[in-house]
């Protein structure tokens, strides 16, 4: 598929503008096993802005197709969750189970969306359990954002929506529950 082989050029140029050395600094710096490849944002931001610029007629279907496969890869996987990137909108995917195992890289994600601009979106669709500490990080990546920015989640499991009733934590300005009341 085009897409694909657009993606894949994307990715090559962006491997090639990487530092090994930066790589193994990036990975250590947020204690990840992820692969990194060590090339700079300004870097990043050059390569996809090149490739952009060459094609005029780009749509918006066409850019979001070679995005998601480039994004096509969990930002953290174990056996119980996994966390993916999401493009529309841009945000966070859970799928699976959040319990003390895995909470603290729930919130090293949430932790690197506040660096975005506008509202972290965060899919909660795929969600099979999510405990008290899980719920925690949650509310606690929402107070964390700037006043007017929100954390909005989408496909919210009713028994998640209903312990954050529960718990007195739905109504906080910060935190929104997409087709529901604004908080």
């Amino acid at each position: 598929m085009m897409h694909d082989d657009e993606a894949a050029a994307i990715e090559t140029s962006i491997r090639a503008a990487g530092d090994p050395r930066r790589a193994v600094a990036e990975r250590a710096y947020l204690k990840s096993d992820r692969e990194f490849c060590g090339a700079s944002a300004p870097a990043v931001r050059a390569i996809v802005r090149t490739w952009c610029a060459a094609r005029p007629d780009l749509s918006r279907d066409r850019l979001l197709a070679v995005t998601a496969w480039l994004w096509d890869r969990p930002l953290f996987a174990d056996t119980i969750l996994q966390i993916l990137p999401t493009v529309d909108p841009p945000g966070l995917a859970l799928v699976g189970d959040v319990d003390r195992s895995n909470v603290a890289a729930v919130a090293q994600a949430l932790a690197r969306m506040r660096g975005h601009a506008g509202d972290v979106h965060l899919d909660l669709s795929g969600l099979l359990f999510c405990d008290l500490g899980g719920l925690q990080v949650i509310v606690r990546a929402s107070q964390a954002l700037e006043p007017g920015r929100r954390l909005v989640l989408h496909g919210i499991p009713h028994q998640l929506e209903r312990a954050l009733e529960i718990v007195d934590w739905a109504p906080l300005p910060n935190l929104t529950i997409a087709g529901g009341p604004s908080a």
